[in-house]
């Protein structure tokens, strides 16, 4: 990083001596947003989620990268994807989707993950935007009834 960053600064000088006077601030521009993106990815890196720990009493932890573990739930918005499930966790520093399968996952903990998202309570408004106030609505009927 700190390689592709002073060969940005040398590119830039070189432009300004070069009197290339609007591609050098450009190129400047360019190696502070590579900087910051960096370092703002380093900042966060602790915090991301690396593990879903399943428990027998059926809560679910999550395993941060720092070692770290959080207790997290289930958002109504998760959906069933055939065989696949798309799993929105909501802990303290935010949401994280999780998408679990045959392919990853034990079947035993995938089947207790499929029974425990359908036992849950699906509302229109965890997966429609705004629908919750449409839902005050009176239903028209339809048409073609």
């Amino acid at each position: 990083m700190w390689l592709f960053l002073a060969a940005q600064l040398l590119h830039a000088l070189e432009l300004a001596l070069a009197g290339q006077w609007l591609a050098a601030p450009a190129v400047l521009g360019i190696a502070a947003a590579c900087a910051w993106l960096w370092r703002r990815a380093g900042r966060d890196s602790t915090t991301t989620p690396r593990r879903l720990l399943l428990t027998a009493d059926g809560r679910m932890h999550v395993l941060t990268v720092a070692g770290e573990v959080e207790e997290v739930t289930l958002h109504p918005a998760s959906l069933r994807l055939g065989r696949w499930l798309l799993l929105l966790f909501a802990m303290r520093r935010g949401r994280f989707r999780v998408l679990l399968g045959p392919d990853n996952l034990e079947a035993a903990q995938l089947a207790g993950l499929q029974r425990r998202l359908g036992a849950m309570e699906c509302r229109p408004e965890a997966v429609l935007y705004g629908s919750e106030r449409r839902a005050g609505r009176a239903a028209r009927p339809s048409p073609h009834a």
